[in-house]
């Protein structure tokens, strides 16, 4: 019976030390799997970081080229109206230039006859 005792006792022995191997082995589980969620959250924070930076880049990139396309047609248009004020000069001086020489002509033509 002693025999049938130690055998029973052993058996409750390894069941219990089997019992607690595989609680370790599902602790070990958690741990790595809390471990691999924490590294996926804190790679995925990273991610949306990064993409909110590249879109922060995008959209300024975005304005300072609208903003440059805003100058550039600025600049043309004063441009244009430069443009238009130095033509508009410089018919101003051709009429001015025109009218002399009409009033020169006119000056030259009644001497003219003045001494005829």
């Amino acid at each position: 019976r002693s025999t049938l005792e130690g055998s029973e006792a052993t058996m409750n022995n390894l069941k219990s030390q089997r019992a607690d191997a595989v609680a370790a082995d599902v602790a070990t589980h958690v741990v790595f799997m809390a471990t691999k969620a924490d590294v996926q959250s804190k790679t995925a924070a990273k991610d949306r970081a990064q993409a909110r930076a590249v879109g922060a880049k995008a959209e300024a990139q975005a304005r300072a080229e609208l903003s440059a396309k805003s100058a550039l047609r600025a600049a043309v248009e004063r441009a244009t109206l430069a443009q238009a004020s130095t033509d508009a000069r410089a018919e101003a001086a051709e009429v001015e230039m025109v009218a002399e020489a009409a009033a020169a002509r006119d000056v030259a033509g009644g001497t003219a006859e003045g001494l005829c």
